[in-house]
């Protein structure tokens, strides 16, 4: 379940949004401009909590404007792939 799939200011990110930064396989966001990016799993109640989910919505509308700084979401827990990234 993605949260945030359906925003159309927050990017839901996927594996191939991030790159291996370093010998140690940090990753990190494959963009040329600065990214907010809340990491969230589905089952949370923190992340699913519909306040924050309006919280992450009204920042992806309004940073981009103001500072040219997008805001992305990630699934930590949608599956091996995004829990790999996640753990980085």
């Amino acid at each position: 379940m993605l949260i945030y799939d359906k925003s159309p200011n927050v990017l839901e990110m996927r594996p191939k949004d991030f790159k291996i930064a370093n010998l140690h396989k940090n990753v990190e966001p494959k963009y040329d401009q600065p990214i907010l990016i809340v990491f969230y799993a589905h089952w949370c109640p923190h992340c699913s909590n519909p306040t924050m989910v309006e919280f992450v919505e009204s920042l992806a509308s309004v940073l981009p404007k103001k500072s040219n700084v997008k805001v992305g979401a990630f699934n930590c827990d949608y599956n091996d792939k995004h829990r790999d990234i996640a753990n980085n």
